[in-house]
């Protein structure tokens, strides 16, 4: 469920690209408000990472020294 969840916002932007892509030309589709609320909501969610990225900051820390490090056996012939 959560690779679902992942690959959500792609999904979403290839179907407004199909939807694009197939509109035909002088039809009345009604696509701009779809397009409009896609971009906010894109932009938002963007914009909410950002600030919730600043407000709870992470931090990395590697424990391994780089002389510490061994190549994978497969990789000793390079």
């Amino acid at each position: 469920m959560k690779s679902l969840r992942a690959i959500a916002p792609i999904l979403v932007f290839v179907l407004v690209l199909a939807a694009i892509a197939n509109k035909e030309v002088g039809s009345d589709s009604k696509l701009k408000p779809i397009l409009v609320l896609y971009v906010l909501g894109t932009f938002f969610a963007a914009l909410t990472a950002v600030v919730l990225s600043f407000m709870f900051p992470t931090t990395l820390e590697l424990t391994a020294s780089p002389d510490g490090l061994t190549r994978h056996k497969a990789l000793v012939k390079f």
